[in-house]
């Protein structure tokens, strides 16, 4: 009877080893994050009437970097330039979205010929 206290202990000790192992293993896939960041560009492009505007996503790899760019185009709405931006960048807040990314900050850096961009950081568990 003791030899077979022995081996169900000896078995028991080995299986929660082997689980909190396979549960550190899943803590560490879990906490791999992948990176992008949006730029919105501050040039307007305009032809017959309608505005464009980009926003570049540069996505961070362990390889380098990946940029797609994304456009949104508008009829010239008298004056109100701040639309054409702004719809920029909800058109691109709403693509990462739906592909899982969640936006953890922004920033307002000046660039070297002294105009504002606007920078959105999004981060997401890495698939």
């Amino acid at each position: 009877a003791l030899l077979v206290a022995a081996a169900f202990y000896w078995s028991t000790a080995s299986t929660s080893q082997v689980n909190a192992q396979r549960s550190a293993a899943d803590q560490a896939e879990t906490s791999r994050w992948e990176y992008c960041s949006v730029v919105v560009n501050n040039a307007r492009r305009s032809e017959m009437g309608v505005d464009t505007v980009t926003a570049t996503v540069s996505f961070a790899r362990s390889s380098g970097t990946v940029a797609e760019t994304i456009e949104h185009s508008a009829e010239r709405s008298g004056t109100n330039n701040y639309k054409i931006y702004s719809d920029v960048v909800n058109k691109t807040m709403a693509m990462l979205g739906d592909q899982g990314w969640e936006m953890v900050s922004q920033a307002h850096p000046i660039t070297p010929s002294g105009s504002d961009q606007r920078v959105l950081y999004f981060k997401r568990r890495a698939r």
